[in-house]
């Protein structure tokens, strides 16, 4: 039996999408406040999630740079072979060569030398990072790969948005060991902590409850496509069933959870049970 992975074939689809700026500007926010571990967590596990999917690139790109060097700093066998040969062939041949021979003979293999050592080092092909990424995607070992990592990443980057809902909800609530109940309950417990509003953006928002619903699929589902989620619409390529995580739906979807928190950050450091 086969199964189908399919993977971005875009190298530059793999950078981190993880944002640097905003995180320093968001944990500069809540310091000293009663959000400042939860958010610290979120940042922690996005990160961890953006280098999770950032390495298919770091290995491509590391391997590359790996043989540039080698190629800038290593002398070419053809170099070290005249090198040898300049530095010993003279003097081996002892008494066989009168001295104006052994002269032009030391002469000729000095300008040899010196016109290969001229030539620059780089002249053998440099190595071309997108063909070599090109190349490992023939593997489909390294394709299923990064399947597998992009569901772990896609998961974890809404895993992390999730709880740390649940923990604004929670300290709104003065419940210091609060946990995600049901859908149902967990929406009137945001509703009558935080409001209406925030609760529509941060929780019930459509393009929210789609990547809810696809981390369903994935850890409920075995991947495949729930009548749930189809009902819902999605972003993902499906391919006999079965959703096909793309290095786009998780650097989108850490965007998406982004902007949300940021908002449901704003609001909560002004809580009267937060502050």
């Amino acid at each position: 039996m086969s199964k189908a992975a399919f993977a971005d074939i875009r190298m530059e689809a793999y950078k981190s999408f993880f944002d640097h700026a905003w995180a320093k500007y968001i944990l500069d926010l809540v310091d000293a406040t009663k959000l400042d571990q939860p958010v610290f967590d979120l940042c922690a596990a996005w990160r961890g999630a953006a280098n999770t999917h950032l390495l298919p690139w770091l290995l491509a790109t590391q391997v590359q740079s790996a043989i540039e060097m080698r190629v800038d700093t290593s002398e070419p066998f053809g170099k070290k072979w005249v090198s040898l040969v300049r530095d010993r062939l003279v003097s081996a041949m002892g008494d066989s060569l009168r001295h104006m021979q052994r002269k032009r003979l030391q002469e000729a293999l000095d300008k040899l030398f010196y016109e290969i050592d001229a030539v620059p080092s780089r002249d053998a092909a440099s190595p071309d990072g997108e063909e070599m990424w090109r190349e490992l995607f023939q593997n489909s070992e390294f394709r299923f790969a990064i399947l597998g990592s992009q569901r772990m990443c896609y998961a974890s980057v809404y895993y992390a948005y999730e709880d740390f809902l649940a923990r604004c909800v929670g300290l709104a609530r003065r419940e210091s060991h609060y946990r995600m109940p049901r859908r149902a309950q967990f929406e009137k417990h945001f509703q009558d902590a935080l409001g209406e509003p925030l609760c529509s953006l941060c929780w019930t928002d459509t393009k929210v409850n789609q990547a809810r619903l696809a981390r369903h699929a994935l850890v409920h589902n075995g991947g495949r496509v729930t009548h749930e989620l189809k009902s819902e619409g999605h972003p993902f390529e499906v391919c006999d069933g079965e959703i096909q995580v793309m290095a786009s739906n998780t650097s989108d979807l850490f965007h998406v959870l982004k902007d949300r928190a940021t908002t449901l950050t704003k609001a909560c450091i002004r809580h009267p049970n937060i502050t």
